[in-house]
């Protein structure tokens, strides 16, 4: 239960189950032609919090819109023993 494949399967099946039971139709997706679709590009990862800082200020100064989020990194390794 606690893998992500096991627990892919199961959400898919209840995402099944709830379409049949409503007879409901898969529909196409192409993010292209949906409108109001926002395109999110990231600008950057620090280890330094000013940095992600500097690199916010100055997307503000060329006008794009932008913030800075604090999250754990999704894997790291070291270089050095390579």
């Amino acid at each position: 239960m606690k893998q992500s494949s096991w627990q892919q399967k199961v959400a898919q099946g209840r995402a099944n189950g709830l379409a049949k039971a409503f007879n409901l139709k898969r529909k196409s997706f192409d993010p292209d032609t949906i409108p109001n679709t926002l395109y999110k590009v990231i600008a950057g990862a620090f280890k330094l919090k000013d940095n992600a800082n500097e690199r916010v200020d100055y997307l503000r100064l060329k006008g794009i819109e932008s913030k800075r989020t604090a999250g754990k990194p999704v894997f790291s390794f070291d270089l050095s023993t390579v």
